[in-house]
């Protein structure tokens, strides 16, 4: 038994941590699967058969020596709508049981890339051969026995039913990734490369569960070793309890693309040469020997792993005219993570062992020589040993140039913790961030409303003499006539509850201006403060009863104004109950009714908006103290201006009175109401509930 089975690369992913990737990639059923949660899925062909569900839980099961997962869905409270018939309050479990695999991202490479076999893969699910179960409680199945006795179904007929179609529409999902955050590069053509972004490797092996709370992922790096291995061989986890992930790559992976390349690398930059032009020595290449300083020649380097820490046993030489020294020290070096990097330290300085060859006319030499290759061993070596290692071993988990506390290793949201250091593997430690187990979502009910005109009635006609805006004697805005119609209109508001979280199908009852509306018809009456447009631009506001006539449905309620009673807005409340008996009520939402409008022709909106644009721009030239009136940039909303133009009567502007009254104008009658409440036609606005 070995920890990594003979591969190269090890993936080892914990269950609890492969479940919230599933949970939040959305992947699955196309959104998040964050419980408590509600979806829709089909029954059938015909699109009215459908099952309503609101998702308690979401589990996970591993099978251990299989890529098989099982992936459970915990419901209560929902509604299956099967020919014709409602059968509410359901309970009980949904399991897909499917393979995991390795698949492509959404990002396909090149096309080039792609025609050679490159490719850019994940973990997935092939749910193209998933089985489905479906195992209803106990009461939930007396309900449906007693539902569907008159249509000629047992409640196993309707299980199985019921379960098939489920199966069939997870089938059609196909492969489905469990998002991007663990993410490779094939590329069976050369060998692959650990530091490379993402993670390139000559293939992907294999995936499977090895036991109930961990998932590997096995890799091959290089060429020559594809078919070696045997996961039949792989030891219990490197994983511990806590752990989202553990990322292995062997000695040999470990001594040819990260340690070899350091050493070369440091010798290259004390030489101020191209790091390809340096040949190490065997273990690293295969040159006989590499000078670095002072005439020192390395003849070997033994970088190996240990049990928690990296061996690095040296070989030298140094000759003169009249000597020859060759040495060797061993030093053992451990790695740590500090503020997201990792540290290499030496923990073992080993005594340098020296044989110096001298002839007889430099003996008194000797001891020069050998305190020179003495300190050279113990100081020197160490910085050449290691050198740009700690860079090159950082590089793993690189830090983000626009933030250093973000790391930005191959696996986007995962963070690195801990290394671990194993005779046959180098590790690092990390967990996935940001990732939410659950939502903080509740039962609900929202309201629709969409605002159409039935009819319209002239009332009238005019003529408005608007009088230009002039400021500081400039002629900001020409004056000009408007010809306008006064239209009277009967219009329609129809609200549509929409409930969140709780079962199907919803009673719902309705208060308009706090009065209950009791009958499937009616009208009620209220004060409120209704405006109207004329005389413009000012209008009139006055307190008055309006009568409001209703038409309530199981779905909607449709409240219908009198275009005499002008314009105003009106206050609605909804209770929505849900089979279990589950009961919220909307926060009290304003909408309003426009019955009485000026309709202007002769381009009176657009010279509006252009007079606004040109008050702005003499505005901005304007020089005020700045602790005094408030700076005015891009395209300010009405609560901005009008603290502006406040700001500039304390200043004693001249011509604020004709820039007050554009403003006047401009806000014309049809915003002289709650307009925020008040839907342009054909809009829907929704307003929150409690």
């Amino acid at each position: 038994m070995s920890l990594l089975a003979g591969f190269d690369f090890m993936l080892e992913i914990d269950r609890g941590a492969a479940l919230k990737l599933i949970k939040n990639s959305g992947a699955v059923l196309g959104r998040p699967l964050l419980p408590p949660f509600e979806v829709s899925l089909p029954l059938g062909a015909n699109t009215s058969d459908n099952v309503h569900l609101i998702v308690q839980d979401v589990t996970l099961d591993l099978n251990p020596g299989s890529p098989r997962i099982s992936l459970g869905f915990e419901f209560r409270n929902s509604t299956a709508f099967v020919q014709g018939l409602t059968v509410p309050r359901l309970s009980g479990q949904i399991f897909i049981r499917a393979d995991l695999k390795i698949v492509p991202l959404a990002r396909a490479r090149s096309f080039q890339q792609v025609s050679q076999g490159v490719r850019d893969v994940t973990v997935g699910i092939n749910l193209r051969a998933c089985e489905v179960g479906l195992f209803l409680s106990e009461t939930s199945k007396d309900r449906i026995r007693r539902l569907i006795a008159n249509i000629g179904l047992t409640e196993e007929d309707f299980e199985r039913q019921a379960k098939d179609r489920l199966q069939q529409f997870f089938r059609s999902l196909g492969d489905v990734a469990v998002g991007n955050s663990l993410r490779f590069r094939l590329d069976p053509n050369r060998d692959g490369d650990i530091l490379e972004k993402p993670i390139r490797l000559t293939t992907i092996v294999d995936i499977r569960c090895v036991d109930h709370e961990t998932i590997v992922v096995f890799g091959t790096m290089f060429k020559p070793n594809l078919g070696k291995g045997d996961i039949a061989d792989k030891a219990p986890a490197l994983r511990r309890p806590g752990q989202d992930l553990v990322v292995s790559i062997s000695s040999e992976v470990f001594n040819r693309q990260v340690f070899c390349p350091s050493f070369a690398a440091n010798i290259a930059s004390k030489k101020k040469v191209d790091p390809q032009s340096i040949t190490l020595p065997s273990a690293c290449g295969g040159a006989n020997e590499v000078e670095v300083e002072g005439g020192v020649k390395i003849t070997r380097i033994t970088p190996t792993l240990g049990a928690g820490h990296l061996n690095v046993d040296l070989e030298f030489k140094q000759s003169g005219p009249c000597y020859e020294a060759r040495g060797k020290t061993h030093n053992e070096f451990v790695f740590s993570m500090k503020d997201g990097r990792i540290v290499i330290s030496q923990s073992v300085a080993g005594q340098p062992d020296i044989d110096i060859d001298v002839d007889f006319i430099c003996k008194f030499l000797l001891g020069a020589i050998d305190a020179l290759l003495f300190g050279f061993a113990h100081g020197v070596i160490v910085s050449w040993a290691i050198g740009e290692l700690a860079q090159l071993v950082g590089g793993l988990i690189e830090a983000s140039p626009q933030d250093p506390q973000q790391q930005n290793f191959t696996f986007p949201g995962v963070v690195f913790e801990a290394v671990g250091v194993q005779p046959e593997a180098f590790s690092l430690i990390g967990r996935f961030d940001g990732l939410a187990s659950a939502s903080d979502t509740q039962p609900d009910v929202t309201i629709e409303a969409t605002l159409n005109t039935l009819s319209t009635e002239t009332a009238g006609v005019g003529i408005y003499h608007y009088p230009g805006v002039q400021a500081q004697g400039q002629q900001i805005c020409p004056p000009k006539d408007f010809h306008y119609l006064e239209a009277l209109q009967s219009q329609a508001m129809t609200l549509v509850p929409q409930t969140q979280l709780m079962g199907l199908p919803a009673t719902f009852t309705w208060k308009v201006e706090g009065i209950a509306l009791n009958a499937p018809t009616g009208s009620i009456s209220s004060n409120v403060l209704a405006r109207y447009p004329q005389p413009y631009p000012k209008g009139t506001a006055v307190n008055q009863a309006v009568t409001l006539d209703y038409q309530v449905f199981d779905d909607r309620v449709i409240v219908l104004n009198r275009p005499a009673d002008g314009n105003y807005y009106f206050l609605v409340e909804v209770t929505a109950t849900d089979p279990e008996g589950t009961s919220v009520t909307t926060k009290m939402g304003g909408f309003g009714f426009i019955g009485d409008d000026l309709k202007f022709s002769d381009g009176f909106e657009d010279a509006m908006k252009q007079c606004a644009i040109s008050i702005r721009g003499h505005m901005s030239k304007l020089r005020f103290a700045p602790q005094r009136v408030p700076p005015i940039m891009g395209d300010p909303g009405p609560e901005e201006v009008a603290t502006y133009i406040e700001a500039i009567v304390e200043d004693g502007i001249e011509g604020v009175d004709s820039v007050l009254a554009h403003a006047a104008i401009a806000f014309n009658n049809s915003f002289r109401q709650p307009i925020r409440a008040t839907p342009s036609e054909g809009v829907v606005i929704r307003t929150k509930g409690i």
